[in-house]
């Protein structure tokens, strides 16, 4: 697997997550949906589900709003990759080749995840909005990796 070139932290949380998203291949401003999906299945299904196995335990209130983004995200990507589809009586099916129409059915489900109300974002909406960072941010942030303690929200009294 090809080792990404993380950037440098700064301290600065503002300055961190746009030298983070603009590592990911975007912008600090507004992205298109395919940019946004494009840095949401950056993520590894295994790195998201031991991450919502760590939050799940610790079960704090900011880890409870991680646990639920995770999960969201999980199906997400799981639903994308086809994982887990099964038929009327339970049996496990694969993707055909060729998958014209399940393609579309898959890209419909991202967009219907994407949408302000869908299952995506509107779990992972609490989280981004404790952290006071928009969805491109946040999503941003997660992927690159560049997350310090003042990005979640630690403050010293």
């Amino acid at each position: 697997m090809l080792a990404v070139q993380q950037p440098a932290l700064t301290g600065n949380l503002a300055a961190d997550v746009k030298n983070a998203i603009a590592g990911t291949g975007g912008s600090s401003g507004t992205l298109t949906p395919d940019q946004l999906w494009a840095k949401i299945q950056i993520a590894s299904l295994d790195d998201l589900k031991y991450a919502k196995g760590l939050a799940d335990n610790v079960g704090s209130p900011g880890a409870k709003l991680r646990s639920a983004c995770f999960a969201a995200w999980i199906t997400t990507l799981e639903q994308q990759q086809g994982i887990g589809v099964k038929d009327s009586s339970g049996t496990a099916m694969t993707q055909p080749d060729p998958h014209i129409i399940s393609g579309f059915e898959q890209l419909a489900e991202v967009a219907d995840g994407l949408q302000p109300t869908g299952p995506l974002m509107s779990s992972c909406a609490p989280a981004w909005t404790a952290l006071k960072l928009s969805a491109t941010e946040f999503f941003g942030m997660m992927v690159s990796g560049a997350a310090g303690l003042s990005a979640l929200g630690i403050a010293i009294p």
